[in-house]
């Protein structure tokens, strides 16, 4: 089984590194930066993103991809690089929270916790052309 982890609603002006993470943003069907690898075509990789967008009338958006290491972007996660994903989105949650301003900001500039949500998504290897992604949406 393959993993891709990601945060479907985070957006970032450019790639971070953060401890053993490196977190980049990818475009549907575009080609991942130098030094990042992927066992799974580009075409397979947008039909793995594209359920995690606003709604399904809106054009994709670019996804914040997370990259383990140096190990491919869809390696298999054992559970405490989980929890590490997972310990990661936390920390970036409460320092983005932190930052957030209530007055005289523009607009879509507002965040909260739910845009810092991950998720990894597990899929067969070879990929076979579908996912189940089961979430509770907040529309």
């Amino acid at each position: 089984m393959g993993m891709v982890s990601f945060f479907p609603w985070l957006r970032i002006r450019e790639p971070l590194q953060v401890g053993n993470f490196r977190l980049f943003s990818h475009t549907a069907g575009g080609a991942l930066p130098a030094g990042v690898t992927s066992s799974v075509a580009r075409e397979d990789l947008r039909r793995l993103l594209s359920p995690y967008r606003v709604h399904v009338q809106h054009a994709e958006r670019a996804h914040l991809l997370l990259q383990f290491g140096d190990r491919p972007v869809d390696a298999e996660l054992d559970s405490t690089e989980r929890a590490a994903v997972f310990r990661l989105a936390r920390h970036l949650a409460v320092a983005g929270l932190a930052k957030r301003r209530f007055d005289g900001s523009p607009v879509g500039s507002y965040s909260a916790s739910g845009h810092y949500q991950v998720v990894i998504q597990q899929f067969p290897t070879p990929f076979t052309g579908g996912v189940v992604s089961r979430h509770r949406r907040k529309d």
